[in-house]
């Protein structure tokens, strides 16, 4: 059922980009070849589908699959082997393992036990990002549901929205962080301590962390209590608060008081919504599926984050919110676009902002 009803989505005009193939050009491009038709010997998308006549607690690995805790914040091991779980035999894993197969962009993977099923979707990053998942998400619960005809259009089969980021006359205003840009000899400064940071960390190990709703709240709370002095009353979301506090359980594991290391906190927001001179359809009328993601800053002074102060959770939090608020506007889209495009033609990589010895962390 979960196959069928995907498999009717991608069937639609449009939606049909999801099925398609990855290829690189003649100008060292990628492009999207969709089949004519799909078959079983080129499907919409790769299918993978392990049953165990056990329940998932009777399973060796699954067993140890990380469960929230519900009275209390909780750290898990995320053990590589639980991959299994969510990455298929075969899959591509890699922009190359796309480009000399026929797979498809989207595996479809399902583990069923006789009281769970497990289910995971992978997909390359130039089909769609993690925000936009949703859409597809709604529109294979439409299909589940028997109303196919409910389905939004898709709006970006075959223009590409983003194209026209930056170029518009309308918008024509600086970055908010466009004098904090790195730039020329800076870079190699940045990269120096990059690299250094890399070589004295560099055992990485991967966890899980469940916070309770209780504990986010009371998180949220404890930040704005620190502030309580600020007029106006401060504002900001649960999510700012855990980045906050995620900062500063970091820095103060690695840094000690009084560091003169300022720390940049990297975010993704979503412009779909935020930038009707690129995407002038409402998302109730339509799905805009592609890579719509751009990342703000919000960097943090040293004696902010290194002070130990009681209103450090607080403030970091309000920096965060900030960052938000100035770089997503549709002014400021546009103006990273030009950045972020000029970078790239003259060295490669995306615009970076901030101190060259900064410490950066990065959230989604």
């Amino acid at each position: 059922m979960l196959r069928e009803s995907l498999s009717r989505v991608i069937a639609l005009p449009g939606w049909r980009k999801l099925g398609g193939r990855v290829r690189m050009n003649s100008k060292y491009k990628l492009e999207i070849h969709v089949p004519k038709t799909f078959s079983s010997r080129r499907p919409a998308f790769g299918f993978h589908h392990t049953t165990f006549d056990i329940s998932i607690d009777e399973h060796p690995l699954a067993s140890r699959l990380p469960k929230p805790t519900l009275d209390k914040p909780s750290i898990h091991d995320q053990h590589s082997d639980f991959n299994t779980f969510g990455v298929p035999p075969d899959t591509p894993l890699c922009l190359d393992d796309y480009l000399k197969s026929d797979h498809p962009q989207l595996t479809l993977h399902i583990v069923s036990f006789t009281d769970v099923t497990l289910m995971s979707i992978c997909w390359p990053h130039i089909a769609v990002d993690g925000i936009n998942l949703a859409h597809i998400g709604h529109a294979w619960s439409l299909s589940l549901a028997g109303r196919v005809s409910e389905i939004p259009p898709m709006l970006s089969a075959n223009d590409d929205p983003m194209a026209n980021a930056g170029r518009d006359s309308t918008f024509t205003g600086p970055h908010p962080l466009g004098k904090q840009q790195i730039t020329g000899w800076q870079m190699y400064i940045f990269a120096f301590y990059y690299i250094l940071d890399l070589l004295w960390w560099r055992t990485i190990e991967s966890k899980v962390l469940f916070l309770p709703k209780t504990v986010i709240k009371d998180l949220r709370d404890q930040a704005l209590s620190s502030l309580s002095k600020e007029r106006p009353a401060p504002f900001f979301s649960e999510s700012d608060a855990i980045v906050a506090w995620l900062t500063i359980a970091v820095t103060s594991a690695l840094f000690p008081r009084g560091s003169t290391r300022s720390v940049t906190i990297g975010n993704a927001y979503d412009l779909r919504g935020r930038a009707p001179s690129l995407f002038p359809v409402s998302s109730d009328k339509g799905a805009y599926i592609q890579n719509a993601v751009f990342p703000c800053w919000a960097i943090i002074p040293a004696k902010m984050v290194h002070n130990r102060g009681e209103d450090r959770l607080g403030s970091i939090a309000l920096a965060v919110r900030r960052s938000i608020q100035e770089q997503t506007t549709e002014d400021s889209i546009h103006a990273q676009a030009r950045l972020t495009r000029d970078s790239l033609e003259v060295s490669g990589i995306p615009p970076l902002f901030g101190d060259v010895n900064q410490f950066t962390i990065h959230f989604c």
